[in-house]
C-alpha cells in the first residue's frame, strides 16, 4: 500500500495514543480494502498531532452506507510531517515513522 492510495479513500476511525506514542487511522480504499496508516516516533517519542477545521460526524456514509468521518480530498508526507485533508478537516501530524499496510 502507498500514500496516494488514501486519495479518495474514505476516514473510518482515528486512535491517538493517549500518551501522544502513535496514531493510528482506518481507511475504505476505492478499491474496496482497508487499509490502516501508523504513525509514531523512534525510541517511543511523542508525535504532535494538529487538527484545523475538524469536523468529525456520524452522520456521514459511504455510497455502500458504511460509516465514515470523510472522503481523503488530500495526502502527502514530506520529511517527518504527514498531512491529510477532507471533509473531517485538516490533520499534521509530525512523526519520523509511518507503516501504511493493508487489513482484511
Amino acid at each position: 500500500m502507498r500514500i496516494e492510495d488514501l486519495l479518495e479513500s474514505d476516514l473510518l476511525n482515528i486512535n491517538q495514543d493517549f500518551n501522544d506514542l502513535f496514531i493510528e487511522m482506518q481507511f475504505l480504499l476505492e478499491s474496496g480494502n482497508k487499509g490502516i496508516l501508523l504513525v509514531s516516533n523512534e525510541q517511543a517519542n511523542p508525535i504532535t498531532a494538529r487538527f484545523h477545521g475538524l469536523n468529525l460526524s456520524a452522520n456521514k456514509t459511504t455510497s455502500n452506507d458504511i460509516p465514515t468521518l470523510g472522503e481523503v480530498e488530500g495526502v502527502s508526507f514530506s520529511g517527518n510531517v504527514f498531512t491529510l485533508e477532507g471533509d473531517f478537516g485538516f490533520i499534521e501530524i509530525k512523526g519520523n515513522q509511518i507503516l501504511l499496510r493493508d487489513t482484511l
